[in-house]
């Protein structure tokens, strides 16, 4: 099996996991309290993600807003735990598929968002390298 690092596929599965679409202000407006992604995995073996959002509401503007993912991982299932100020869990929702999208709204008392996604790991389609690989040869 071939094995592929953090910069291939587990940066792509972070960085689209805490895609966020919100309704009257920026995405930076919501911070990561905790993640927990290898760092590493081989291909075809299944891995877990997960990370979790805090201070949703750091604008005083933002009272709701979307939470959109994507991952390239395969056979994928989101979950999504919500929980309030005292740490009960509200709601959680599980979904299947490359993409999840989650509506949070501070009327719902929500104050945490946990997202853990877990899927197998696909093939690498074409392998490339930075910067591109320089040889001299003297004579």
């Amino acid at each position: 099996m071939t094995k592929t690092n953090s910069s291939r596929c587990f940066s792509l599965l972070v960085a689209c996991l805490v895609l966020l679409t919100t309704v009257a202000a920026p995405a930076a407006a919501v911070s990561v309290a905790e993640s927990d992604v290898p760092d590493e995995a081989e291909v075809g073996s299944q891995v877990s993600a997960t990370v979790t959002l805090d201070e949703l509401y750091k604008d005083p503007q933002l009272e709701a807003w979307t939470l959109q993912g994507e991952t390239e991982l395969t056979d994928v299932t989101w979950t999504v735990t919500s929980y309030d100020q005292t740490g009960s869990k509200l709601d959680q929702q599980s979904a299947d598929g490359q993409n999840a999208s989650v509506d949070v709204a501070a009327a719902d008392d929500v104050s945490e968002v946990r997202v853990k996604v877990t899927g197998t790991v696909p093939e690498v389609e074409n392998y490339s390298y930075d910067p591109a690989q320089q040889f001299l040869s003297c004579r």
